[in-house]
């Protein structure tokens, strides 16, 4: 029986006890990004050139407490600075290697914890992680809404480009078959064209006529154009980054749309509601019915008639899927869980959520036998 009990605790121990581990976040760990050098130009002339810091918690605002959470960043001044000494700013930070910033009213997102990139008016700054190595470890977020292995997105009609190198370069969609879209691939739209994603869990997103849109693992970011979206609730918020608004939504149909002229953002609630961020910081909950405008002048939110758009754009859905040639789950991987790197090297990735199952099945199974053994010894 001594023999019994002790093989028992130590098979507890090889399975059962390392589950608890599993889940935990990597210890809270600062991390400092540094920016690439900005001119920054005064009339005609050249007037100073600037560096940004940035300082923040690789846990961000996962870990529980709230007291890693903060970001702080500051510019340093490198040439011609004249009086100007620099400014301080702060904002937060989600958590993880691929967490959202959101510093005075801009929202970006940190790339597989090695760089970011923040775009202010006409200027795109990029941020580069100094110590990548605070990422390392488990992340186990659930959330992320694009999967790893990409979704699949096909031409509707009219003509498409897709850029996988953050719009540095376009190649042309063929009409002939859906592509896989995966975290920071661009899509880029010409006139009287529509481009459809269609994501694993059945939610939809139609990117319209003469409209750009770069995918994110927890949403999209619209850079202009105009979208329409219907997504299912699942317990993870969708995350739409537009112009300097940031919408959360759970299960929700609406459009979004914005205009480089006219610098105007424009989001009309369906069905669900859509949470954005105002001018002022402060949060806003839009319901089925209402239109939301925001521009340089401020925001208003007036009525429209929704019923009509609604069922216009939800008849065309299966219509769209078959000439996009979208196959039933939204994945051209549908059937295979690897990444493109495991393909490469030929390995094969399990979901931890199948790891997890079966090692907790071993172990429940393995005391369901030490205690009958001990029953009938009893006996």
């Amino acid at each position: 029986m001594k023999i019994i009990s002790i093989t028992g605790l130590i098979l507890f121990f090889i399975f059962i006890w390392p589950i608890r581990y599993v889940h935990a976040y990597p210890p809270p760990q600062k991390v400092t990004a540094t920016s690439d050098t900005v001119k920054v130009w005064e009339g005609v002339s050249l007037g100073f050139t600037l560096v940004y810091h940035l300082e923040f918690w690789n846990v961000g605002a996962l870990d529980p407490s709230g007291q890693y959470s903060q970001v702080v960043g500051r510019a340093e001044c490198t040439s011609n600075c004249n009086e100007y000494g620099g400014d301080e700013f702060t904002g937060t930070f989600s958590g993880g290697p691929n967490g959202e910033f959101i510093v005075n009213g801009l929202s970006f997102n940190l790339r597989n914890g090695t760089s970011t990139t923040a775009s202010v008016a006409d200027t795109s700054v990029t941020f580069t992680v100094d110590n990548p190595e605070a990422f390392d470890g488990s992340w186990n977020i659930e959330t992320d809404f694009l999967p790893k292995q990409g979704v699949d997105g096909g031409l509707v009609k009219g003509t498409a480009q897709f850029s996988r190198n953050n719009g540095e370069t376009f190649e042309d969609i063929p009409a002939d078959g859906p592509i896989n879209l995966r975290e920071g691939d661009v899509i880029k739209t010409g006139p009287n064209s529509r481009f459809i994603i269609k994501y694993p869990d059945g939610s939809i997103l139609k990117i319209k006529s003469n409209s750009k849109v770069t995918m994110l693992f927890e949403g999209v970011q619209i850079v202009f154009g105009e979208t329409w979206f219907n997504l299912k609730k699942q317990g993870k918020t969708f995350r739409l980054v537009i112009y300097q608004t940031v919408a959360g939504v759970l299960g929700t149909s609406f459009s979004a749309s914005h205009s480089e002229e006219t610098n105007e953002t424009k989001f009309d609630v369906m069905e669900g509601s859509v949470e954005v961020t105002l001018p002022d910081k402060g949060k806003l909950k839009l319901n089925p019915g209402d239109r939301y405008i925001v521009n340089e002048d401020g925001y208003d939110v007036t009525e429209f008639n929704y019923a009509d758009a609604l069922k216009e754009e939800t008849a065309l859905i299966e219509t769209e899927l078959a000439q996009a040639k979208l196959n039933d789950n939204g994945n051209i991987n549908k059937d295979e869980s690897n990444t493109q790197e495991d393909k490469e090297t030929g390995t094969k990735t399990t979901p931890f959520l199948n790891i997890s199952t079966i090692l907790i099945f071993i172990g429940v199974l393995i005391f369901a036998v030490i205690f009958v053994i001990f029953l009938k010894r009893k006996k």
